[in-house]
């Protein structure tokens, strides 16, 4: 142990402990609010496409696009990404203006 210096006492570390993990946890509250942000502007976009390509009688969904989003995920982030794709594919797929993903798109 160097000189001068003392152990900190077991209370006081766990106090410094509990604090580090408060000042993570609001920085994970404040990425978790990015991500949903994220996921509303996706969703808006999405539907915007969606709802042009319909419009002019092309097909609501593209599946050539859904297979690359999903292997772009998957690649990424193995399995889990996979799940998180078809998530996030299932939240965007248009449904019109009363849908919740669309008023999801519009309250963000």
């Amino acid at each position: 142990m160097p000189v001068g210096t003392e152990p900190v006492p077991m209370e006081t570390q766990a106090l410094l402990t509990q604090l580090n993990e408060e000042v993570l946890l609001h920085q994970v509250d404040a990425l978790d609010d990015r991500i949903i942000a994220l996921v509303a502007d996706r969703v808006a976009l999405v539907n915007e496409i969606q709802r042009d390509r319909t419009a002019v009688g092309g097909p609501g969904t593209r599946l050539s696009r859904e297979t690359q989003v999903i292997a772009r995920y998957g690649n990424s982030l193995g399995r889990p990404g996979v799940e998180l794709a078809l998530l996030l594919l299932n939240l965007c797929r248009y449904r019109g203006r009363g849908s919740a993903a669309a008023q999801a798109a519009r309250h963000s």
